[in-house]
């Protein structure tokens, strides 16, 4: 029987917490589960292992900060510590903007800011995600060159 990605809601404490299988992408699974559960905002955390990791780490470009090309480290990772805002694009679709420290085999570590669609499970990741009430927008701001979460108060808050 093929393990699947699973996860519950507690509606009361705003808390989701889950675990995706092998093969599924680290930050398309998360997004997915929280949208099973119509969570569209809130702080993200995981542990787990990944197929290989794949991220973007602090870069110079122009005298400004940015992020570099990717990083590729294509072999199994351990992941140490991942934490994460979930939000929305200005679309209204949702977002996941994730940074997470990787060990491998060797024990070097490195990180940096997760990149969509290339990270796989390699056996588990289990996250948890701490929902709120609130319209946050995950935006291109011109003046910092980022995209950067704006903080919207839901009409009748």
């Amino acid at each position: 029987m093929t393990r699947t990605s699973q996860s519950v809601y507690d509606k009361q404490r705003g808390t989701v917490m889950g675990a995706l299988a092998k093969g599924t992408d680290l930050m398309e699974g998360i997004l997915a589960e929280c949208q099973k559960h119509g969570v569209s905002a809130g702080a993200v955390t995981c542990i787990g292992s990944l197929q290989k990791a794949v991220f973007a780490q602090p870069a110079i470009q122009n005298g400004k900060p940015a992020y570099s090309e990717p990083v590729e480290w294509n072999h199994l990772v351990e992941v140490l510590s991942a934490t994460g805002f979930l939000s929305q694009t200005e679309k209204g679709e949702l977002d996941l903007h994730m940074h997470a420290l990787v060990v491998n085999e060797e024990g070097a570590i490195s990180g940096g800011h997760f990149l969509k669609g290339e990270n796989p499970v390699a056996v588990t990741i289990e996250f948890s995600v701490q929902a709120v009430q609130a319209d946050i927008i995950r935006a291109y701001d011109e003046q910092e060159g980022f995209r950067l979460l704006k903080f919207k108060p839901r009409k009748g808050e």
